[in-house]
């Protein structure tokens, strides 16, 4: 039977892939398109009418199977899963055009991260030549990095001033609040929050403590919602393709807990 802690993980991280691909897909079907999309049309050279097709029916099975993924973890639906969130943050790296390109691995890092968790947790030949105990620890070892370098990411955009961050916090509080920070202000906190960031990042690594991972959900959550608070209700899409960096920590808190869920 399998333990409870790596079933409740294996769902959050499964509702955390599904939720991204929602978001992916709405994102798109509102006019958007993916890296992958941009990629064929921009690298490629592929004609756009086309392009847009393979993109449909691409994004389109993506969702299927992640779908799919929630009631029948398999490792054939999850591997498939992990390469296309990964070629779309590495197309993103590629092409650039926006503003610290460069680091989108590190800042998506959690997104692709998360159906590889899956596949050493709960899939097969993992659970064949590794232990439950084995399987535990390897998956909260590659979140916990996972969470590492994405908070690290944010903070080193926080300190180099990143103008999207800046637009986030000025935003968020002229809509929330009525406060109309100035981007001077905005650059202040910025660098307090890039310097916790990378302190937090530092203690999920060397000990993934209740206080340090509920604040990392907590973090996680509020600065996914602030794409809604700065930019409006339209921009619940982002939020969606934020999911793992919320239930990511969630789930390594879970897996480094497991005595709290036998009695459960």
């Amino acid at each position: 039977m399998t333990p409870r802690h790596i079933v409740y993980s294996r769902h959050i991280l499964n509702l955390a892939i599904l939720l991204h691909a929602f978001g992916l897909f709405l994102t798109f079907f509102r006019g958007h398109h993916t890296n992958f999309g941009n990629y064929m049309f921009m690298v490629l050279e592929i004609d756009h009418s086309k392009a847009f097709s393979i993109e449909t029916i691409t994004i389109s099975i993506f969702l299927f199977f992640t779908v799919i993924n929630v009631f029948f973890t398999r490792f054939f639906i999850l591997f498939p899963i992990f390469l296309y969130i990964l070629f779309e943050a590495w197309a993103g790296y590629f092409q650039g055009g926006y503003i610290f390109s460069e680091l989108t691995f590190g800042a998506q890092v959690l997104r692709y991260v998360a159906p590889l968790s899956v596949l050493v947790l709960a899939t097969w030949p993992f659970t064949n030549v590794l232990s439950d105990v084995k399987r535990t620890l390897v998956t909260s070892w590659i979140l916990r990095i996972g969470i590492a370098v994405v908070f690290i990411t944010h903070g080193a955009e926080c300190l180099l001033g990143s103008s999207q961050f800046v637009d986030l916090i000025i935003g968020s509080g002229n809509n929330l609040l009525g406060i109309r920070a100035s981007e001077t202000t905005a650059l202040q906190i910025m660098k307090v929050i890039g310097i916790v960031d990378i302190i937090v990042a530092i203690v999920v690594l060397i000990k993934p403590n209740k206080p340090i991972l509920m604040w990392a959900i907590f973090w996680a959550l509020i600065t996914a919602l602030s794409r809604m608070t700065a930019l409006g209700i339209g921009a619940y899409t982002e939020v969606l393709m934020r999911a793992s960096h919320v239930l990511g920590p969630l789930a390594v808190y879970i897996l480094n807990r497991p005595h709290l869920f036998k009695k459960i």
